[in-house]
């Protein structure tokens, strides 16, 4: 029982945050939410998807620098892919 009530603890002072101005994944360090604003001829569910694939490419060329700050933009740029696919399966799942 007191092992269960201290990993929820540890957890709860560990998990990502939610703010207005963006998440945080790593520690001190804002992602900013994606614009997944909806082409012509484009649904929000088509929006959020290709906005997660466009971050998604984002980070990896990125990364492919092959440097620290290459790395850590890869990161924000797959933390984004990550809030749109969210986005996605909220929309899907209050339709």
């Amino acid at each position: 029982q007191e092992a269960a009530r201290q990993a929820a603890a540890a957890w709860q002072n560990n998990r990502p945050r939610s703010s207005p101005t963006g998440y945080e994944f790593r520690k001190g360090h804002k992602t900013q939410f994606p614009d997944c604003t909806a082409q012509p001829g484009e649904n929000d569910e088509a929006a959020a998807f290709r906005v997660a694939g466009e971050r998604r490419a984002a980070g990896v060329e990125s990364f492919k620098e092959g440097t620290v700050w290459g790395a850590q933009m890869a990161v924000d740029a797959w933390g984004q892919g990550l809030l749109a696919l969210e986005r996605l399966k909220n929309l899907r799942k209050y339709r």
